[in-house]
């Protein structure tokens, strides 16, 4: 962790999973459509990794503070799917 990755999104669940971890982090500019745009993109988060070791630091901390490392608010959520599936619906 600390390495901005560059993704090529495309139509298969494996090829958009780089795409929903950037977006969550809000890195979404490093999600591509086209094989032009990911080697500009890749370029520039080398060159801007390269120059920063700071942003390395940063990168942990975006990813520590963002929806994919909330545990207790994916726990919370799950609880209230659960709850939700749980409940009787009126008219039943």
């Amino acid at each position: 962790m600390g390495v901005p990755v560059v993704t090529l999104s495309g139509r298969t669940h494996a090829s958009r999973v780089g795409a929903s971890l950037l977006a969550s982090v809000g890195l979404g500019r490093l999600v591509c459509d086209t094989v032009d745009s990911y080697v500009l993109a890749a370029q520039t988060a080398m060159t801007e990794a390269c120059g920063s070791l700071q942003s390395r630091a940063a990168l942990r901390e975006r990813v520590r503070g963002s929806p994919l490392c909330d545990g207790a608010g994916h726990t919370r959520a799950f609880e209230d799917a659960l709850l939700d599936l749980w409940r009787p619906t009126a008219g039943c």
